[in-house]
């Protein structure tokens, strides 16, 4: 927002100090500035009009004989036709660039003459959206003053950059109360005069129907004898100070009491109103035409100002073109309001319609200061007027059945000190807190503050502790330790339905061994959003009673992609990778831990997502593989006790990974993760390039595993011995249970179960030699004993055992 020093001025006196000392002191408050500017062009100047010449052969140009006060007479070209002799008119010389026009002045043939600069109508300089002629300047002026100088507009300019709960600083006067506040001075009541009215009831001609609680306050005024046209100077120069050009009189009226004490207002053709104003919702299928010229579709979570006919605006955003004022207009309604700033909030941001009005209402106006804003829009309408008075009609219509009370907020006198550290007197806060405009009495051990409409950011006692030390000043502040008592330690408190309040320290310490073995791997942590979209889940091909698809909704999404929780981390991690392969990144591997959020509660997961190169010993490179993850997934998982946990192929395969490639790894009917390649389907549909690994798991569950109970044994000093078998399994069979298998006749057989050290799966073979439905498994067993040296008839022994147990449990046959 822009604030003029010229125009703060009116509220409280800046004549000594600069726009950079401004500047400091609000900056230093909390409340920003951005930038400091200044309307300034030298080589425009004034200049006067000496004579004026017709060219020949040209019927839209004439030359005009222009004195800028340097003793040298200049020929310009100028096709306007409103200036006649002796005018004092702006001068743009070469060299000048006026804001509005996109090109440099110079000189140059002008049909057929050589111009030596440009006259200038106000809409050049940035000071009218639109102008029939040149701005002809007051007589008297000096010649060759640069004319922003000359006409008052070379006063400094502020940019703040404020934060949405500064509202009331969203005008001059809420920041010359800020400037009173931090300077000591006195702040000035805003100067209008009272109009009681000379015309009819108001009653005769409108009249108003609130149906809506969206609307707490609606007041308006009717003006009858209006004469829409130019606004005078001083308006004119007011607005372009901040940037804003004049459009009439009457909308340059409601747009300075939105600068001046930031009340958005609203002025229809009260001619073009079809019956009286309804408050009320959107109905489906209504559209209006704002003053935009855009066509907005309205409906029931929108609230609307409506006639007999339909909207004629949308509440706290745009007016309609409909009922707009233009130069035919006669008699207006002047609209002065408050809306909830929630509905302001939702209904701008679902239209994707920002306006300087919703700007303000979605972040709270007054709503006590309605009648006097309206008012002072009232006076500025009679002002305006050059040569004629509006007639006001009687009365005012203002609906407020509920009036909204100033909070009252108690601020125990030792809370400052315990705070901040300081000792203020009891006057230094009371004195404080008045320069704001807060009312404060005094109890026996607080002071009692009521704090007024315009600071809906105040409501608690650490609020007015605020205010204070940004008054003190935060640079005045000395460093000191807090006063803390030792002695209490903090607890969980495990609740039915609830989650602890505090993390237990072990569950910290076991995620962060789990990044950092991540992290040793050469994988990069994600940190994303905790929502996705209905587009994402739609992506994943889950099936329709899939859990996951029934995500919560959020009811006021940041953007289109993030409308509900996210059910699932491989969403993001998706994403990230889309991301990744748009830079020509290739060779990826991501990790995020986070929560996810499904109908039944939260639960805390892993992701992983791999493809491409792995960085591999010897600086050497080889391709991320399933079995690469499902290790990670192991080696995770070495410190709880997963003796019971198994891999299996789901029962239920997941639509978004490779059919034959995906394994589910669970204890009983607690599912701990799912690893699985990428569809290849998915692959190509997201332009991937490569095979993607990913990998879920469920942290909680594994988590309440417990702790694996070490058990520790001495190293056998006695040699081992490895034998190699290939056996025929059914293609259709998983080597899961065949694992299983050799797991349970070690167990069963004691004799069997102490020489078998290990079992691993090294080959597996299709074709050639191997009878149709069948495979290959090649298999490395490995038998050692601990108190002696196995002899060969006890290795025959163990062999036999073994393969006639898996002939016959899971049907192998030997090679």
């Amino acid at each position: 927002m822009k604030v003029s020093l010229k125009w703060l001025n009116e509220f409280v006196d800046l004549s000594d100090v600069d726009a950079h000392e401004v500047a400091d002191q609000l900056t230093s408050a909390g409340v920003e500035v951005g930038e400091i500017s200044k309307f300034k062009d030298p080589k425009i100047v004034v200049g006067r009009i000496v004579e004026i010449q017709e060219i020949p052969k040209a019927k839209s140009v004439v030359l005009c004989l222009v004195d800028v006060g340097d003793g040298t007479i200049r020929n310009i070209a100028c096709g306007a036709k409103n200036m006649k002799a002796g005018d004092f008119v702006p001068t743009a010389l070469p060299g000048a660039a006026p804001v509005a026009l996109p090109f440099e002045i110079s000189e140059r043939k002008v049909a057929g003459v050589m111009s030596q600069g440009m006259l200038c109508a106000k809409e050049e300089l940035g000071l009218a959206e639109k102008s029939e002629g040149l701005w002809i300047l007051p007589e008297g002026l000096e010649l060759g003053t640069p004319v922003y100088e000359a006409m008052g507009l070379d006063g400094a300019t502020l940019e703040l950059d404020l934060t949405p709960n500064r509202p009331d600083c969203l005008s001059h006067r809420g920041v010359g109360i800020e400037l009173g506040a931090l300077l000591g001075k006195p702040v000035c009541g805003i100067k209008s005069d009272a109009h009681t009215g000379t015309g009819g009831p108001l009653s005769d001609v409108a009249s108003l129907d609130v149906q809506d609680p969206g609307c707490p306050r609606y007041a308006m005024a009717v003006m009858e004898d209006i004469a829409v046209g130019p606004s005078p100077d001083w308006l004119q120069a007011r607005l372009a100070s901040i940037g804003s050009r004049s459009i009439n009189n009457i909308v340059d009226v409601t747009n300075y009491v939105l600068m001046h004490v930031g009340q958005p207002l609203h002025a229809f053709d009260l001619d073009k109103l079809d019956g009286g104003i309804t408050v009320r919702r959107g109905r489906d299928g209504e559209t209006m035409v704002g003053i935009d010229h855009k066509e907005y579709k309205v409906d029931g979570r929108d609230l609307v100002i409506a006639d007999d006919t339909g909207p004629v605006a949308i509440a706290g955003v745009m007016g309609g073109e409909r009922t707009e004022v233009t130069e035919s207009t006669t008699r207006i309604l002047i609209e002065c309001a408050y809306f909830e700033p929630t509905l302001v909030r939702k209904t701008s941001k679902r239209l994707g319609l920002h306006t300087d009005s919703s700007h303000r209402f979605e972040r709270g106006i007054d709503p006590n200061a309605i009648a006097e804003n309206l008012e002072l829009a009232i006076d500025l309408v009679m002002r305006v007027h050059e040569g004629s008075t509006p007639s006001l009609r009687t009365g005012r219509i203002d609906h407020y059945p509920k009036p909204i009370e100033p909070v009252t907020v108690e601020l125990p006198l030792s809370l400052p000190k315990r705070i901040l550290g300081i000792d203020l007197s009891v006057d230094q806060i009371e004195g404080y807190l008045t320069s704001l405009g807060l009312d404060v009495s005094r109890g026996a051990a607080a002071l009692n503050v009521v704090v007024p409409t315009r600071r809906p950011d105040i409501e608690r006692p650490i609020d007015l502790v605020e205010e204070i030390v940004r008054l003190y000043g935060l640079d005045n502040l000395e460093p000191s330790f807090p006063e803390v008592s030792i002695g209490h330690v903090h607890q969980p408190r495990v609740e039915a339905g609830h989650e602890p309040t505090i993390v237990p320290r072990d569950i910290t310490n076991q995620k962060r061994r789990i990044r950092d073995v991540l992290l040793a791997e050469g994988l990069y942590q994600a940190v994303n959003f905790s929502f996705t979209s209905e587009a994402e889940l739609h992506a994943l091909k889950l099936t329709e009673d899939d859990a996951r698809r029934f995500a919560h909704p959020i009811a006021n999404p940041v953007t289109s992609e993030m409308t509900h929780m996210r059910t699932t981390l491989v969403s993001g991690l998706l994403r990230n990778l889309e991301t990744n392969v748009a830079q020509r990144t290739f060779d990826v591997g991501l990790f995020e831990i986070g929560r996810v959020y499904l109908q039944d509660g939260e639960q805390e997961r892993l992701g992983l997502l791999v493809t491409g190169q792995r960085a591999s010993h010897f600086a050497a490179t080889e391709a991320w593989s399933f079995y690469d993850v499902k290790g990670l997934v192991e080696s995770l998982a070495v410190p709880f006790d997963t003796a019971d946990a198994t891999w299996s192929v789901p029962a239920k395969l997941e639509p978004y990974l490779h059919p034959g490639v995906q394994a589910n790894w669970s204890v009983g009917d607690t599912w701990l993760a799912t690893v699985g390649q990428v569809h290849p389907a998915m692959v190509k549909e997201l332009d991937l390039g490569a095979p993607v690994v990913l990998l879920e798991l469920n942290l909680d569950g594994l988590f309440k595993l417990g702790q694996r109970q070490a058990k520790h044994a001495a190293i056998s000093k006695f040699p081992s011995v490895k034998r190699d078998f290939a056996l025929l399994y059914d293609v259709t069979a998983n080597y899961s249970d065949l694992r299983s298998s050799i797991d349970k006749l070690a167990k069963n057989d004691g004799k069997f179960g102490r020489l078998l050290e290990n079992v691993e799966l090294f080959d597996v073979y299709e074709g050639e030699q191997v009878p149709e439905g069948k495979r290959s498994l090649a298999l490395s067993v490995t038998y050692r004993s601990d108190d002696k040296t196995l002899t060969d008839d006890e290795i025959k022994t163990a062999d036999a055992k073994l393969l006639a147990w898996l002939e016959k449990s899971v049907g192998t046959v030997q090679r």
